[in-house]
């Protein structure tokens, strides 16, 4: 966990202060790549809205209304 951890950061973009969250989710969660851009997913696994858009970087308010379904695209 801890070599984890800290490569995730060591390899971490600078210029992105949450990258390195992003990192240790795709690490530690099976299939982790395809479950980070499903944001029903996140949410079924317990983030908060405020989590799901560090996760992802999609603003909280989109991702809201594609929780809801309303989001026309």
């Amino acid at each position: 966990m801890k070599n984890l951890i800290r490569s995730a950061i060591a390899f971490s973009k600078p210029n992105d202060e949450s990258d390195y969250l992003r990192r240790i989710y795709i690490a530690l969660i099976p299939d982790g790549t395809n479950a980070i851009q499903n944001i029903r997913t996140l949410r079924e696994q317990g983030f908060t809205l405020r989590e799901i858009e560090i996760l992802t970087g999609i603003s909280r308010s989109t991702a809201a209304r594609e929780m809801k379904g309303t989001h026309n695209e």
